[in-house]
């Protein structure tokens, strides 16, 4: 069997083409189980933000952003505001401690610190909201910074 060399240049076009075709259907699963994630998190942080509110927080940012952080929500009650960070793991997890290291909830505390004077607070909380496997209840954890 032999093949001209428009029948080469033919089949290296048409594996190109596929493998073009390949690689753009896996980049999109890619993208697709980003935004599925994304949304994932997007629907336990309003969770959380409901959760907050029925218990008298008042929320007052969601996703906020300060240099390099985002914090996921920043709630106020009386006269303390609340940094809370909120995780979602899809299997069941004990050990809270290890889900933000201590350089995160410094940073967090950092960028929420800012928010101290404008809202008239006279103490900063940092909170975690742990969500394991769908349907479960969360889980409010205060987390200490050393």
């Amino acid at each position: 069997l032999t093949c001209s060399i428009s029948n080469k240049q033919t089949l290296f076009c048409n594996a190109s083409m596929y493998i073009f075709k390949f690689y753009t259907f896996v980049g999109f699963l890619a993208d697709l189980r980003h935004l599925i994630k994304m949304k994932t998190y997007q629907i336990y942080e309003e969770r959380a933000a409901e959760l907050l509110q029925r218990m008298g927080h008042t929320l007052l940012y969601q996703n906020y952003r300060s240099g390099r952080s985002q914090i996921d929500l920043i709630t106020q009650l009386d006269r303390c505001l609340y940094i809370v960070e909120v995780k979602y793991r899809s299997s069941t997890v004990t050990d809270y401690e290890n889900w933000l290291s201590q350089r995160q909830c410094q940073r967090l505390l950092q960028a929420g610190v800012r928010l101290v004077g404008p809202f008239q607070c006279t103490e900063i909380k940092l909170l975690l909201v742990a969500y394991q496997g769908e349907d479960s209840d969360p889980e409010i954890i205060p987390l200490a910074v050393n």
